[in-house]
């Protein structure tokens, strides 16, 4: 079986206990570390089961509340294109949300859009290989498994 995360092999041990969903601990770790008192299972949401067996695993676990949740702000990164020969004529780091289009220039396809599972990698539509008709809110990244798997 795969893990839910990063589809990765996992071990037959490491299924969940709430729903038997499988996680490896690579993304176990990296959920309650970035999650802290959120931290709850992928699948199901439960949290005092998943936890407990999160622990069982040696997963280091942490009741802080993140940033995030405290302030009522969303983490701010800078965005830019993830693919790897951006072909933005502006560089990676150019978004055209902002521009507006001449009868000269279309920046349509400048425009960054982000991985619609994890929102952390950012690319250029004209560097994705997705048509600008295409639902351009379901692309993945790579590291979320890419478009191929897109469910």
């Amino acid at each position: 079986m795969d893990c839910v995360i990063c589809a990765d092999r996992t071990n037959p041990d490491d299924g969940t206990p709430c729903c038997r969903v499988r996680v490896c601990r690579p993304c176990l770790a990296a959920a309650a570390e970035a999650m802290g008192a959120l931290f709850a299972c992928p699948a199901c949401r439960d949290r005092d089961a998943f936890v407990e067996g999160a622990r069982g695993a040696g997963v280091a676990t942490h009741e802080a509340t993140p940033d995030y949740v405290r302030t009522g702000e969303a983490p701010s990164a800078a965005r830019f294109c993830c693919a790897a020969d951006c072909a933005s004529p502006h560089g990676p780091a150019f978004d055209a949300r902002g521009a507006r289009p001449t009868r000269r220039r279309d920046f349509s396809a400048w425009r960054l859009i982000h991985c619609w599972n994890c929102g952390g990698n950012s690319v250029h539509i004209g560097c994705s290989k997705l048509r600008l008709d295409a639902d351009l809110e379901r692309w993945r990244c790579d590291d979320c498994g890419g478009n191929e798997a897109a469910p």
